[in-house]
């Protein structure tokens, strides 16, 4: 595995763990991992690179920042579909934020069927699943940005 796939794997475990633990994504955490994806991005390809991450980055901060403008997630689930798309790119970014969303969705819908009425459910788990299912898929199936 390479150093982006090590790094998408530590932050979406460390990010799940913290969201169950506390109920919070650190922006600490959510900020070493914006950092060390741009830094990986550069790293692999210089300023393409650099360009590739802050556009993975923007597409998952923007798909979510409706729904953490509303009160549907908190802000540290929004950062971390930043952190994570920096580390995955743009269309990697969009597959994962999607992925995680539905995952969200019926985890929220199944917590409210068997009465959990907390006010606030973890749904970082959800989303770092999608990160790493994506991740783990790359290994095996060609990337959408390589394509001719």
């Amino acid at each position: 595995m390479d150093a982006v796939t090590w790094a998408g794997l530590t932050l979406a475990a460390a990010a799940s763990w913290s969201d169950v633990r506390t109920g919070r994504v650190p922006d600490l955490l959510v900020g070493i991992f914006l950092a060390a994806g741009v830094l990986l991005g550069a790293a692999d390809s210089g300023l393409p690179g650099v360009a590739r991450a802050l556009a993975g980055a923007a597409v998952g901060f923007a798909l979510l920042l409706p729904a953490g403008l509303f009160g549907v997630l908190g802000g540290g689930d929004v950062k971390y579909a930043a952190a994570a798309g920096a580390l995955l790119g743009p269309w990697r970014a969009l597959l994962a934020t999607a992925l995680g969303a539905i995952v969200a969705g019926l985890a929220l819908s199944a917590a409210r069927r068997i009465g959990e009425r907390r006010r606030a459910i973890p749904v970082a788990p959800a989303f770092a699943a999608a990160t790493a299912a994506v991740l783990l898929a790359h290994l095996v199936l060609p990337s959408p940005e390589s394509a001719p």
